[in-house]
């Protein structure tokens, strides 16, 4: 079974909008989580910002 682990998705209702693997998850909880102490376990914050921002981009659809 591949290793699933540090991966994102962002999902409206049964599409997949956004995925992203290890570095480039981390890399984009990061971008967004400014001066959060997430570390290697993100929290509900730091979540919801990366979602904002993600559907902040234009083109994006709503969620």
């Amino acid at each position: 079974m591949p290793e699933r682990h540090g991966r994102l998705r962002i999902i409206a209702g049964i599409t997949v909008r956004a995925e992203w693997f290890p570095p480039l998850s981390w890399f984009a909880i990061a971008s967004v989580a400014g001066y959060s102490r997430w570390g290697t376990g993100p929290d509900e914050l730091d979540l919801l910002r990366l979602i904002e921002s993600f559907v902040s981009l234009p083109g994006q659809p709503t969620l």
